[in-house]
């Protein structure tokens, strides 16, 4: 009965997509026309036709920043291969002077290889009237440092002449110019060096303009992607919404496969704005997420296609369409960017391999009466610009501003949704139908979730109550004492405070257990635990059954004076307890204590300050015990 009513709503729904093409037509007229109308707003971020770099200098003495705000550094940079300019230099001392092409790869450089380093040079001469300026980095492959006037204003990973010192990074940064002498006179010196990708270089232009203008350019850019980037988010996750809905047809969830992997391309190539995202993002986990993105969209968006166009696709082109874009993403995962950047030329021509695909297909499909292809083939066609822009880009052929492919990608998937929403509409009637049976029987299993959850987090209690505390003596435990001790090694490393240990241990117990047997001894072992945990007076203060006999006391933000204090008062209280011992000197239960204190830095370790406090503990037994030593 439920299959016969989503046939029935399935085929009412392709009727009504199949018989209103004007109506499909129209809506891609609109979205069209409103991206369109929005693109003005991102302004490229230099000026048009503006003065190139020539020959390594730029004079800028008759521009106007108050009418033209801003400029791109293109043009024919000094370019040093193999050699690190010195930026103090009044003139580089450099040998070997060429000219390259900026933006664009080192490669154009006869003799200049894929991998090594090199320093691009460039004079630039401002107007006496130049208001404050800023620099804006962008693109450089792959590891950078940049100079202006001798000061190093930025940094991309860490320059070096070696693949063992180069590090790359994709920082990219807005640097105020204050470094002007005064002949208004600003040499910018960038180091660059590539170990770590097919090709190395300044891939897109610095660009130099008023403060103002540079970062309101900036912040409207990222306002676009987040615009796109959530957009796109949120068609998703309505498409995974449908899916949940109608489990019989799966495109919707290959459709929200795709648009996760769009997201994350916008993310990870427009601007790089992904790296505002997760600051610490490594070099290596943003290149692949950038060829990952479109190598695994491509199979989803393939999939997708496969399911709404059942019977019309040729078994040779799902899988030629399909495998390879798997394999390349499995050969991603499992090598370097130096590796699998080679492969970039065979990624491109798969991409286009697959548009020309869908392309012939959508084609047939309306040669077949099926008018919900004409808004897929308008917006694929859209997307294919798109595309074929976003690699004439990466191969330095064009430069047009990236935001083409992502509003390429943000005009084809609206449109799909749309379609996709024409199909599922009728389906969803019959969902309709189930929901109120479905509501009285999820209400029933929030409650009973709800009962087992409140059981499961009290049982969890428990638990994390006994991983922490030792069962005998009800104080911290050793797995405790690490955990602590890693946390607050970090917070006095980052605040460069004193953190201070003590290290005990009972005098002669051994031979307390051997006299009174182990019932007495754990009996003991209590009641020195608890002595010295009410000796403690702050809440940070720990501590920690160590092991055996013994026992550390942890004193974050403690000066080595605080720490003696503390250790005597230890001394002294255990004391008080006056447990007998006659195998001891005293007649009573003792401590022997070893007392440390440190400030963390990147040449110590929590181990080092542990077996200083061990050290000093094995002297404080070794000269008659009772007693406490410390650094």
């Amino acid at each position: 009965m439920q299959h016969s009513m989503d046939d029935t709503a399935a085929q009412q729904t392709a009727s009504m997509v199949e018989g209103s093409p004007v109506r499909v037509l129209v809506y891609v007229a609109v979205v069209l026309c409103l991206l369109l109308a929005a693109l003005p707003a991102i302004e490229p971020l230099g000026t048009p036709n503006a003065p190139a770099v020539s020959e390594g200098e730029l004079d800028l003495t008759e521009w106007d920043f108050g009418s033209k705000p801003s400029i791109e550094l293109k043009g024919d940079w000094g370019f040093y291969w193999q050699q690190v300019v010195d930026p103090q230099a009044v003139s580089p001392a450099a040998t070997g002077e060429a000219y390259i092409r900026v933006p664009g790869h080192w490669a154009q450089i006869a003799g200049a290889g894929t991998h090594g380093f090199a320093s691009y040079v460039a004079d630039l001469i401002l107007p006496a009237s130049a208001p404050p300026l800023m620099l804006k980095m962008t693109e450089v492959g792959t590891a950078s440092a940049v100079y202006v006037n001798g000061v190093l204003v930025h940094e991309s990973g860490r320059f070096g002449t070696t693949g063992q010192t180069s590090v790359p990074g994709i920082q990219r940064d807005l640097i105020r110019v204050l470094a002007v002498d005064e002949n208004r006179h600003l040499r910018i010196v960038i180091h660059v060096s590539n170990f770590d990708y097919r090709t190395g270089g300044i891939w897109d232009p610095p660009v130099l303009g008023t403060v103002e203008k540079i970062q309101q350019q900036q912040d409207v850019r990222l306002a676009y992607a987040i615009f796109l980037a959530s957009g796109i988010c949120v068609i998703g996750l309505y498409q995974i919404g449908l899916y949940s809905l109608r489990r019989e047809d799966i495109s919707p969830l290959y459709f929200a496969a795709f648009c996760i992997g769009i997201v994350l391309r916008i993310l990870s190539t427009d601007e790089r704005f992904l790296t505002l995202l997760v600051p610490d993002i490594s070099y290596v986990a943003l290149v692949r997420i950038e060829y990952l993105s479109f190598l695994l969209a491509t199979p989803a968006f393939g999939m997708f296609l496969v399911e709404i166009l059942r019977g019309k696709f040729p078994v040779w082109m799902r899988f030629a369409g399909i495998l390879p874009g798997l394999l390349g993403s499995l050969a991603i995962v499992f090598t370097q960017p130096v590796v699998f950047s080679e492969w970039l030329p065979f990624f491109q021509a798969y991409l286009v391999f697959g548009c020309l695909c869908c392309i012939y297909l959508l084609i047939r499909a309306i040669f077949n009466q099926m008018w919900v292809a004409w808004g897929f083939l308008i917006s694929f066609l859209a997307l294919l610009v798109a595309v074929f822009n976003d690699i004439l880009v990466s191969v330095g052929l064009v430069q047009t501003p990236v935001i083409l492919v992502s509003t390429g990608l943000f005009f084809f998937i609206v449109v799909q949704t749309y379609v996709l929403s024409m199909r599922s509409s009728l389906a969803l009637r019959s969902v309709e139908l189930l929901r109120f049976q479905l509501e009285a029987h999820s209400n029933q299993l929030e409650a009973e979730v709800a009962e087992r959850t409140r059981d499961l987090a009290t049982a969890n209690a428990a638990l994390e109550k006994l991983t922490v505390e030792d069962s005998l003596t009800q104080i911290a435990n050793r797995r405790q004492f690490d955990q602590t001790l890693a946390r607050e090694w970090a917070s006095h490393h980052r605040r460069q405070e004193a953190l201070s240990l003590i290290l005990c241990d009972i005098d002669y117990f051994k031979k307390y257990n051997d006299r009174f047997g182990h019932v007495r001894g754990d009996e003991a072992l209590q009641q020195v635990a608890l002595c010295l945990r009410d000796c403690l007076s702050r809440p940070n203060d720990l501590v920690a059954r160590y092991g055996g006999e013994e026992f550390v006391v942890l004193l974050p933000d403690t000066p080595s004076e605080g720490a003696r204090e503390l250790a005597e008062r230890l001394l002294g209280a255990v004391r008080e307890l006056r447990i007998s011992h006659p195998d001891s000197p005293e007649g009573i239960v003792t401590l022997s204590m070893g007392v440390t204190t440190i400030i963390p830095d990147a040449r110590t370790s929590r181990a080092q300050l542990v077996e200083r406090a061990d050290e000093l503990l094995y002297r404080a037994k070794s000269e008659g015990r009772n007693r406490y030593i410390a650094d």
